[in-house]
């Protein structure tokens, strides 16, 4: 009994060794297989059984390094990023956004479904299809498929695998309980609230952000709050929903019932109804010539610019603004930081407000990146 107690005890060692290899592989780009041991606190032994176990696996290779101290350039062991693939969804109220893209978040090719959401088992099944599509399209076993990343707007309880409430979309949605896709989705899947996901994945291995408010400005505006490269989902996970901070008292009604919210002066619906287009490119192209529309984004820049300020002056955080606007706004963000500097009383040692480095990619790589930290066992 003893001999077999540690027979298994040996195997779980060797399961949670192979673990963090993975982890450790995974966020560094090469490594020594005497690095490795040294951070790992493993034998060289130990570190080059796994190694081989891997290589085997075709989830490590071995290439030269470029930079050597005098001696032999060293062979280096590196995490294959496209042993498997992830999918990351986008549900917006036009139509649904399908990624397909390796372990690093590198979109290989995607779809787009233009039919209505629904949270009947048609929808998910045209959803699995089209995924099917992407997989076969590009020679990818459904094996090697790691899971799919859901990402859609409203507060999402992944405990208890519900969906609270939607207001974005044709139909309200209440209490929706995905936990019956199971039936339909033959890998593993994650729900996440659109902007939390987008938050997440602009501080993915970042260095030099660790706390930060994450600003979707879309159709609807959101939010996401980072502390220590985590996301705070509150109490109620209703923790963002910035999109109803009341910017105007008495002002314009806000389809929460609220009057004056964020959302109802600085979601992008407020352009498209200017310009009497469904497409945001369309507004900027007519506003180069349009002196209405001009002034139409003047006053938006004046009511994002008190938005940010007021969560820079409640938080003291970077934000980081993306979302739909992000990639319309960047030859008018100059302008747009000097208005929030001018409405900020006091010195700050550092920007207030950044541009997205994903831009529009951010909710489908960050609802991904949720498949990757729990394939890497990261919280």
């Amino acid at each position: 009994m003893k001999g077999q107690e540690v027979g298994v005890s040996n195997v779980n060692v060797r399961i949670e060794n192979r673990k963090k290899l993975i982890k450790l592989l995974y966020l560094h780009d090469g490594m020594t297989k005497q690095e490795i041991a040294r951070n790992l606190c493993l034998s060289l032994p130990t570190v080059n059984g796994l190694v081989q176990e891997l290589e085997e696996e075709n989830i490590v290779y071995f290439q030269k390094g470029v930079r050597s101290s005098g001696g032999r350039i060293p062979t280096l062991v590196w995490f294959n990023k496209d042993v498997f693939a992830v999918v990351g969804v986008e549900i917006t109220e036009t139509g649904t956004r399908i990624a397909l893209m390796n372990m690093a978040c590198n979109i290989i090719e995607e779809c787009y479904m233009k039919i209505p959401f629904s949270v009947e088992s048609d929808y998910w099944k045209e959803m699995n299809f089209e995924i099917q599509q992407l997989l076969s399209s590009n020679q990818i076993p459904e094996s090697k498929l790691l899971g799919i990343g859901i990402s859609m707007p409203g507060p999402v309880d992944r405990e208890k695998k519900r969906v609270e409430s939607v207001r974005d979309f044709h139909i309200e949605i209440r209490d929706f309980n995905y936990e019956y896709l199971e039936q339909i989705f033959d890998c593993p899947f994650v729900f996440c609230n659109d902007a939390n996901a987008a938050g997440f994945a602009e501080v993915w291995l970042k260095t030099d952000i660790y706390d930060a408010v994450y600003l979707s400005v879309s159709k609807g505006v959101g939010g996401a709050l980072i502390r220590s490269n985590s996301i705070v989902l509150g109490e109620n996970c209703n923790a963002g929903e910035i999109g109803h901070m009341v910017i105007q008292v008495n002002g314009k009604p806000c389809q929460c019932g609220r009057a004056g919210c964020f959302e109802t002066y600085c979601s992008t619906r407020v352009l498209l109804k200017a310009a009497a287009t469904k497409n945001l490119k369309v507004f900027f192209e007519k506003k180069k010539t349009d002196d209405g529309l001009q002034k139409v984004w003047e006053e938006y820049l004046d009511y994002l610019a008190l938005g940010i300020s007021n969560l820079s002056l409640i938080l003291d955080m970077p934000i980081i603004l993306g979302g739909e606007i992000a990639p319309y706004i960047e030859e008018d963000f100059e302008r747009l930081t000097g208005k929030i500097s001018k409405l900020i009383p006091f010195e700050r040692s550092s920007p207030v407000c950044i541009l997205s480095k994903f831009r529009a990619n951010g909710y489908v790589v960050g609802s991904a990146l949720l498949i990757i930290t729990e394939y890497l066992g990261i919280a």
